[in-house]
């Protein structure tokens, strides 16, 4: 079974969280033992430490910000986070179905590259 436009977009999105939220441990922790426990030359390691955190943050949001549609090359990574890519039981948020530009299905096969 071939990998769908849907798992693309949710593997995308879980890598994105995961770096994400690594640059948020890594800034917060940082900036907490620069303003606790560091003096002198460890406060401005600390503080280079805490900002390459937030740089990391960022570079994961906007790894899922630059994802594009496979089959027209759409930016669409802004709206795969403000829609929901799997339904849940019930009626929780809205689903995105389909790319809004070409229309294409994300429950259909990866076009190879």
């Amino acid at each position: 079974m071939s990998r769908t436009i849907r798992v693309y977009f949710c593997e995308r999105s879980r890598r994105s969280l995961k770096v994400t939220t690594i640059g948020i441990v890594v800034a917060l922790l940082a900036s907490g033992f620069a303003f606790e426990w560091a003096k002198g030359l460890y406060l401005y390691l600390a503080l280079g430490v805490a900002i390459c955190g937030v740089a990391v943050m960022y570079g994961g949001m906007l790894y899922l910000d630059r994802s594009r549609c496979p089959k027209c090359s759409t930016r669409i990574g802004f709206r795969v986070n403000q829609y929901r890519l799997v339904r849940l039981p019930g009626r929780y948020g809205r689903v995105m179905d389909a790319c809004p530009k070409c229309s294409s299905s994300f429950d259909e096969a990866m076009p190879s590259q």
